[in-house]
């Protein structure tokens, strides 16, 4: 009896000791697979929004005299409003997906605008293109507080669905829920986002 008291206390594992650390395992993993991707798209909404603000000042500080009719990605090439990892040029502005980011002045309620005449044009807007719908969602709320009108489209060439618009007279505040809804339809080419700013 003393033998194998001896021979089993010197032995390896035992199974259900193996199963627990089989299950630790596997619990980490299906966390890492559930969880890594959730915690990147925060960070990737984070740094957008922060770029987001950084450029939102920047443009501001170019054009003082609040008339941005002359905005355009050659204007924020020249000025160095976005980062240089964005991939710049005076023709092209690139988000972290590979999405063209779009600069110029704008209407209020998002679409691109021309200068007619002398007519200032007070607002101005950053289109990002090709966002992933879990970034979206983050992006978009995230971004709200420093931007009057935030548009997604969901087919990345539409006019937009409105989601925030404090510039127009019915003053629309944020919709979180309409958010969610167009960006996760947007989920198979990605969310195209138009920023409005005065």
């Amino acid at each position: 009896m003393k033998n194998f008291k001896q021979a089993r206390s010197q032995g390896g594992f035992s199974l259900i000791e193996l199963l627990l650390v089989l299950a630790i395992i596997a619990a980490l993993a299906v966390a890492a697979f559930i969880v890594y991707p959730r915690v990147q798209a925060g960070r990737n909404a984070s740094y957008e929004a922060q770029v987001l603000s950084s450029a939102q000042a920047g443009v501001k500080a170019l054009f003082t005299t609040n008339n941005y009719a002359k905005l355009s990605k050659a204007a924020a090439f020249n000025a160095e409003i976005f980062p240089a990892n964005m991939n710049l040029s005076e023709t092209s502005i690139k988000n972290q997906w590979d999405g063209e980011v779009e600069v110029g002045p704008s209407t209020a309620k998002g679409a691109a605008a021309t200068a007619t005449g002398n007519t200032p044009v007070r607002y101005f807007r950053f289109v990002y293109r090709n966002v992933p719908a879990d970034v979206c969602i983050r992006l978009a709320g995230a971004a709200v507080q420093n931007f009057g009108t935030v548009l997604i489209d969901k087919a990345n060439g539409g006019a937009g669905e409105i989601v925030q618009d404090l510039y127009s007279p019915a003053n629309v505040p944020l919709n979180e829920a309409e958010i969610a809804k167009n960006c996760k339809a947007a989920a198979q080419v990605g969310a195209s986002i138009t920023f409005v700013s005065n």
